[in-house]
């Protein structure tokens, strides 16, 4: 568990032309950015002319440029949190997978991207609720004000999210966005399907670095044990399983680890799967079914979250069951749409042939 990686104080200056130059503030960073996003939004202008996406992310850049000029007044360091590095490495490892995958259908691997920024952040925001909705005692009620409540909603430095929520929400913005671009909803979710199992793949390792969304204890020579102050420590002394001044949790299931390599498993079955899928959706469908096999199966040595509705099911198994369902009623849709043309064999790669030496 680590939680915080490193910090990084905001007087940070670097030497530029023999002369000292804040990175941070009205600095260097400031001045990347504004020339990045300058760039991005002439490019953009000169293809598309100016439409809502271009005001929107010159939107959302002022807004990022004017954190970056006002951040040494608001703090003296910056946190870099185990969790937040995690799903920013699980996003680019995503978007440029799904773009590759893009690029030899004939898509432009930008719109992938697009469409990434698009379902990360309603993902976030569903994946957010889904937690709030789990636990409402954690934010309202109790002596918290409305300012403090507003602020526990939207801190998310000590994790909480559920990703049934992220996906739920993520989809829908999913289609918006696909149907705006004019796209097949079906092509693009086969494409991506294999990139969000990535993507959780290192969203795993975060709730690792987190300390959430912890096992079972067990006896297994795999067992993990978290310091005092963790999530899992902090319950198990509220459950009386452990002292206060124990030197640590007892020994759990990394069941984190576990769910990072069932979405490694996944996504490599998946991504082999597409060449191979019979109509557009094949692939989702196929995810669809797997996915909530294994994460009812995970959910059996899960130790954060309880049985529901008068039963030892979690909320995540309950929800598996429901996706299950869901994917049978898919499963007939798929089965009476068309079916894709045969692929034509991809001929092994030959070096040229030159004429013999004389």
């Amino acid at each position: 568990m680590r939680q915080i990686l490193f910090q990084i104080p905001l007087n940070l200056t670097v030497p530029l032309f023999g002369h000292p130059v804040h990175v941070f503030g009205f600095g260097l960073l400031l001045g990347i950015w504004l020339g990045l996003c300058t760039s991005w939004a002439y490019k953009h202008y000169r293809q598309y002319g100016f439409n809502n996406e271009l005001a929107v992310q010159v939107g959302f850049n002022t807004l990022i440029a004017m954190i970056i000029w006002q951040l040494p007044k608001l703090t003296p360091v910056i946190n870099i949190y185990g969790y937040g590095a995690a799903m920013v490495c699980g996003f680019l490892a995503a978007a440029w997978l799904a773009g590759e995958r893009a690029k030899r259908e004939g898509i432009d691997p930008a719109v992938m991207w697009d469409i990434g920024m698009t379902v990360l952040m309603s993902g976030v925001v569903g994946a957010r609720l889904f937690y709030i909705i789990k636990n409402p005692g954690l934010f309202f009620g109790g002596n918290l004000g409305l300012g403090q409540t507003l602020f526990e909603i939207v801190n998310l430095t000590k994790g909480g999210l559920v990703l049934y929520g992220g996906v739920l929400l993520g989809i829908a913005a999913f289609i918006w966005h696909s149907r705006r671009l004019g796209l097949s909803a079906l092509k693009l979710a086969d494409i991506l399907l294999p990139a969000i199992f990535v993507g959780e793949m290192f969203g795993r390792i975060g709730c690792f670095l987190n300390g959430c969304c912890f096992g079972d204890p067990t006896d297994l020579p795999w067992a993990v044990q978290f310091p005092p102050g963790s999530v899992p420590f902090m319950m198990e002394v509220q459950a009386g399983v452990i002292d206060a001044k124990a030197l640590c949790s007892k020994a759990l299931h990394p069941a984190q680890i576990y769910s990072s390599i069932n979405a490694l498993i996944l996504a490599i079955i998946t991504w082999n799967y597409f060449p191979r899928r019979a109509r557009d959706g094949s692939v989702l469908l196929l995810g669809w079914i797997l996915y909530p096999i294994t994460r009812f199966c995970l959910e059996i040595v899960r130790g954060d979250t309880p049985g529901e509705f008068g039963t030892s099911l979690t909320i995540a198994q309950w929800v598996s069951i429901g996706m299950l369902i869901g994917a049978a009623g898919f499963a007939a849709y798929l089965s009476n749409r068309p079916q894709l043309p045969p692929r034509p064999p991809e001929l092994p790669q030959t070096p040229p042939k030159t004429a013999p030496r004389k």
